[in-house]
């Protein structure tokens, strides 16, 4: 497969999120806010000098595992060198700034992954932390089975680490935890287990630049779980109004259920095995 640099593909996310608001703000009261994490991707040149630094988010389903896109990883070289922050208001750059970061052991990238212009396809990642979260965050469940399925028109809670943003393309504020609801549009094909994506209508807002890797999650039986992850922005344009068309597409957790448990089993047995 041809690879895209990560900066080429940066830039198509952002030329599909621009004008387009990107939820609003979580406090440290919400539940959720405690389940959401930021990722911080770095990348280094070949003699260690120019030093990169990707923005992106992510969502507790272990209590040293974090689920995400594919495409946040798929091109950084060391990932021992990526962290997660553990704030709703994240502190970027090298410094911790008294925030609680954790480093990337290891990364587990869907085998199938692949990028073109019009998106990005088998875009998921299970992300191994090199020790546990801290003791007040907490894991979300995963729809693995398929069981409850979304019905269209139906609200799912898109949550991430994006880049707010005007009709102007202006940003309002950087890269803080918020939330939005949009209404289930439509599978790629029939129904949840054929689909490898699930999409989102985006004329109230959609998720933007920093929110891939973050989660849609639905409530059932007065939980929320996770159906989807954040990949990427099909977008159409605004009218005058200041209604913007276009849908947000999230990986299908229910079409990979069978890698997440085999992933998540080998983790379980190598740990038992030291």
């Amino acid at each position: 497969m041809e690879k895209f640099p990560i900066s080429i593909f940066l830039f198509l996310f952002s030329t599909y999120s621009f004008a387009l608001v990107g939820g609003m703000k979580v406090n440290e009261q919400d539940p959720l806010s405690k389940s959401v994490v930021a990722l911080q991707m770095v990348e280094k040149d070949s003699i260690g000098k120019k030093i990169n630094r990707y923005k992106g988010s992510g969502v507790l389903v272990g209590k040293d595992v974090i689920l995400t896109a594919g495409h946040n990883f798929f091109y950084i070289p060391d990932v021992s060198l990526c962290e997660a922050i553990f704030s709703i208001e994240p502190k970027w750059g090298e410094e911790s700034n008294g925030q609680t970061r954790i480093s990337v052991k290891r990364v587990e990238i869907f085998p199938g992954f692949t990028q073109t212009s019009s998106g990005t396809f088998n875009d998921l990642a299970l992300v191994f932390l090199s020790r546990p979260v801290p003791s007040d965050y907490a894991p979300l469940q995963m729809e693995l089975e398929g069981n409850e399925p979304p019905e269209i028109g139906e609200n799912g809670v898109l949550l991430g680490f994006g880049r707010s943003q005007n009709l102007q393309n202006q940003p309002l504020s950087d890269f803080q935890l918020r939330k939005l609801e949009l209404p289930f549009n439509r599978w790629d094909f029939v129904s949840i287990f054929d689909s490898q994506k699930i999409w989102f209508s985006n004329t109230i807002g959609s998720i933007t630049g920093g929110d891939s890797g973050g989660p849609v999650l639905f409530k059932r039986n007065g939980l929320y779980r996770i159906y989807g992850i954040g990949i990427h922005l099909r977008y159409d344009g605004c009218v005058e109004n200041g209604t913007c068309e276009g849908q947000s597409a999230y990986t299908n957790l229910t079409y990979f259920s069978k890698w997440i448990k085999n992933t998540l089993f080998k983790e379980a047995k190598s740990k038992e095995s030291l």
